[in-house]
């Protein structure tokens, strides 16, 4: 979901989550904070805004709403799956389960004050610097892990938010295996890399390492 700027200090910016949790969110102009951040939905989190996702009936919407209506900032609704994809541009007459939907990203978002939720800064010069190489690898090591099957990937994160882990992406969608980062401050990923390999959840934990493009 997006934001679009107005004639006035409407708020501006970009929220985006994934099929894991991973909430992203870019604060561009008139938000109470400004910049890239991230985080990885609790499991409770998820399965509400999941709810709200299929309450929302992206399949039954319209492509645009109230679009002959000017200075109102335009509302961008984007939702992807691997069988239906859907994009809708609203400036008035939202639909009231669309409303829905965007008051929740709101509510999980920093845009609300009044949540205490842990973000992560995303270092804009290394984006800068991955868009120009084609890399996918983040500048600190990352670490993939396995999970053994039975495993809940959002309760077993949750214990290492300590360390700030977060969900990189997942590897393969029939298999539990993802690369993660941590904050690198809190601990040597050396260190964390045995930490995991002795969770009786992990079947293996290794550092991923980067491979050049050919």
């Amino acid at each position: 979901m997006s934001k679009s700027a107005c004639f006035g200090e409407c708020p501006v910016y970009e929220i985006s989550v994934d099929e894991d949790g991973l909430f992203q969110f870019h604060g561009k102009q008139n938000t109470a904070v400004e910049g890239e951040l991230s985080r990885q939905l609790t499991n409770k989190e998820l399965k509400k805004l999941s709810c709200k996702i299929k309450k929302a009936k992206f399949n039954k919407l319209d492509d645009q709403y109230g679009m002959n209506v000017t200075d109102v900032p335009v509302t961008h609704f984007t939702y992807h799956t691997d069988e239906f994809s859907k994009n809708i541009k609203v400036k008035t007459d939202m639909p009231r389960r669309l409303e829905k939907l965007e008051k929740e990203l709101i509510e999980l978002s920093p845009l609300n004050t009044n949540a205490h939720q842990t973000w992560n800064k995303i270092d804009m010069k290394y984006k800068t610097e991955q868009a120009n190489a084609g890399r996918k690898e983040s500048l600190e090591p990352t670490i993939i892990v396995e999970l053994r099957v039975e495993a809940d990937f959002h309760k077993w994160i949750s214990k290492y938010r300590k360390y700030g882990v977060q969900l990189d992406k997942r590897i393969a969608p029939n298999r539990s295996l993802y690369v993660i980062r941590h904050d690198h401050s809190s601990i040597h990923y050396s260190k964390l890399i045995k930490l995991l390999n002795a969770d009786q959840k992990v079947v293996t934990a290794e550092l991923n390492e980067k491979v050049k493009l050919r």
